[in-house]
């Protein structure tokens, strides 16, 4: 029947309590933030994440550093609710590099890599996909160097780049207003240097800076970590590794 009583009765009074409880859930989910996302693309493969020894005639030996333990960031950030997404192998391009940058919701973009320096010599002048930055000239693409007055627009909130000379990659980036900022590295071209740090320095610093961004830091945190991890003689074992005359005077800085 259309009115039987029965049906409009809760004799155990659940129902009411049930909807409470799935109106709370509702509202806490509500509540939720959604997880810091942070993009990272790593651009060295790993035997270039090392930092080597060298012998008394400055080659390099097989005995050095292991790599910073990416993978083991991306548990620790998934453990803490952050959403790294961890870019490597042929997704590290321009195309996947600029949908990041524009990623509105973006916590951090880290980016670890090759970059064109001012010493052309030591690239040999050649365009390449390891090599998406080349600064004061534009954006590298799979025909050559992109037009440097089409810089990137970028929406992340925080953009780190370790490579090579990186501080003045920030002229191919275009950022609001807002608090976003510009984290690049000084390799001393300006003051006369080699205009080169090499790939293990920039991995520890990279992975030192990302680290700050998945423990919710800012780049000020950021910066200090990744010189800290710059500067810092890498060890072997018991032993130190001097810093290479390579990475001399090189640092990490904050543009913006």
């Amino acid at each position: 029947m259309l009115n039987n009583p029965l049906r409009l009765t809760d004799p155990t009074g659940l129902v009411g309590e049930a909807h409470e409880l799935g109106n709370a859930a509702g509202e806490e989910q509500k509540k939720k933030p959604p997880p810091r996302i942070i993009y990272m693309f790593i651009g060295f493969e790993q035997s270039e994440q090392r930092t080597y020894e060298v012998d008394r005639n400055g080659q390099a030996t097989n005995r050095g550093t292991t790599p910073p333990d990416f993978a083991g960031l991306q548990a620790q950030a998934k453990r803490q609710g952050v959403d790294l997404r961890i870019v490597t192998g042929s997704d590290v391009n321009v195309e996947n590099l600029t949908t990041a940058l524009q990623d509105a919701s973006a916590y951090a973009v880290v980016f670890i890599g090759h970059g064109y320096t001012s010493n052309d010599q030591w690239h040999g002048g050649l365009f390449d996909s390891k090599f998406p930055f080349i600064p004061n000239q534009g954006v590298e693409t799979s025909d050559g160097p992109s037009n440097p007055n089409g810089a990137i627009d970028v929406n992340a909130q925080n953009v780190a780049i370790f490579t090579c000379e990186s501080e003045f990659s920030n002229t191919l980036l275009t950022q609001g207003d807002g608090n976003q900022s510009y984290i690049g590295v000084y390799s001393g071209a300006t003051s006369g240097s080699d205009g080169l740090t090499q790939t293990g320095s920039l991995s520890r610093a990279g992975f030192a800076a990302a680290q700050q961004f998945v423990n919710g830091k800012g780049p000020d945190a950021a910066v200090k970590a990744a010189n800290g991890a710059l500067m810092a003689a890498p060890m072997v074992g018991r032993e130190a590794l001097l810093n290479p005359t390579t990475d001399k005077g090189d640092y990490v800085k904050r543009i913006r």
